[in-house]
């Protein structure tokens, strides 16, 4: 089992004015966000056997996102206070133990 972890904690501050949504869920065609299309086209590659969406805000909305991506293995991840970069995998792989037991990389 591969595992893709995906980082999704940021603010989008670059971006600009994203008050309707967190960044990775600003919609490029109705229905159709960043974030599924960054992961539609990944699982095409069929390497990868379960998502991880890090996360460090906005968990109600990315619980709404997972409607866009029903077929997938996806599971959010919310590291509950932003711990600045890089904090939701440093979190995780702390709290998430399994990916060292299965001795699997991850990406």
């Amino acid at each position: 089992m591969t595992t893709l972890l995906i980082l999704c904690g940021g603010l989008g501050t670059r971006l600009g004015s994203t008050e309707c949504c967190p960044k990775p869920l600003v919609k490029l065609k109705p229905n159709y966000s960043m974030l599924t299309h960054i992961i539609r086209n990944i699982d095409k590659l069929g390497y990868f056997s379960e998502y991880k969406i890090l996360i460090s805000y906005e968990l109600a909305a990315f619980e709404e996102w997972l409607n866009e991506v029903v077929s997938l293995p996806i599971e959010i991840v919310c590291e509950g206070k932003r711990s600045g970069r890089s904090g939701a995998l440093i979190n995780y792989l702390d709290r998430d133990k399994s990916l060292e037991a299965r001795n699997t990389p991850f990406f």
